[in-house]
């Protein structure tokens, strides 16, 4: 059975990124990229970012690997983590809806 998982790799500063693995069969598979931006600790903001290697888009990693990336932000203490996507890109409105995002703006 498969499922993504996203793995730390590397941290700046406020910025952290992750590995979208996909595992499964005794394979792992990079399938895309996150990052974690903490920003003003007093009011526990955060932004998000995904992305994923075109041959791996739409089949569900990516919004996996938002949900996961929330997840973090939450354990990291943020409490309304953000993710910003365009109007006019449709497959990543779909994600972070699909990942429990609300519109705000």
């Amino acid at each position: 059975m498969e499922r993504v998982e996203i793995i730390e790799y590397s941290a700046f500063g406020e910025r952290t990124f992750f590995d979208v693995v996909l595992r499964g069969d005794g394979e792992n598979i990079t399938v895309g990229g996150a990052e974690l931006r903490t920003g003003n600790a007093a009011e526990a903001s955060g932004n998000l970012a995904y992305t994923t290697v075109p041959e791996y888009r739409g089949k569900g990693y990516a919004t996996a690997a938002l949900r996961l990336l929330v997840k973090e932000a939450k354990r990291r203490g943020i409490e309304r983590p953000t993710a910003y996507c365009l109007e006019n890109n449709a497959a990543s409105v779909r994600v972070c809806e699909k990942a429990g995002g609300v519109k705000t703006g």
